[in-house]
């Protein structure tokens, strides 16, 4: 099957070669931009860079835990990611992982800054929740009972930590077990 393989390696050779036209690259394809490999499989190996983004994992700081679980408040984490992973893709990785680390959680509440000095000292309630609120780029919110699971945040400073609004999950809830 060479007419196979053949057009593999021509998409191969548009792909490497694309940066370099729409740069405007003048001249003939230098060697150095072809790579020739036996029995390359292009439609193997290209995956978009949205895969590359949502399967890295999203580097984040818990700066403070509050803990409320015994008033049903749940776990509450104010946590630092850096400013440039408040696109959804990186956000809505962070809530996966969130789910995934904190699975034997069944209340989490997670406010998300893009400063780690900032999530450590401001204080969520008081004189200086108007600051908190400022600060904030973010919430995270999982009730298992309940089944809800979603995500709010900004893409930019300044702008409202409820900008973006992604509804996660609408499960059923978790069931109790009775004792009898």
């Amino acid at each position: 099957m060479v007419s196979g393989s053949f057009s593999n390696q021509v998409l191969l050779v548009v792909v490497l070669l694309a940066p370099a036209l729409i740069a405007g690259a003048s001249g003939p394809p230098m060697a150095e931009n072809f790579l020739v490999a036996e029995g390359f499989n292009a439609a193997q190996q290209v995956h978009s860079p949205t895969e590359d983004v949502q399967s890295k994992p999203v580097d984040h700081k818990v700066a403070r835990t509050i803990d409320s679980r015994k008033e049903g408040g749940g776990l509450y984490l104010l946590i630092s990611v850096a400013p440039e992973d408040f696109v959804r893709e990186r956000m809505t990785q962070l809530a996966r992982q969130l789910n995934r680390d904190y699975e034997n959680e069944s209340k989490l509440i997670v406010s998300i800054f893009d400063n780690e000095t900032t999530a450590r000292n401001v204080i969520p309630a008081g004189h200086q929740y108007s600051e908190f609120k400022k600060a904030e780029r973010g919430v995270y919110h999982l009730d298992r009972r309940k089944g809800v699971e979603y995500l709010h945040f900004s893409t930019k400073p300044g702008r409202p930590s409820n900008e973006i609004k992604l509804n996660l999950r609408r499960a059923r809830p978790q069931r109790t077990q009775k004792t009898t």
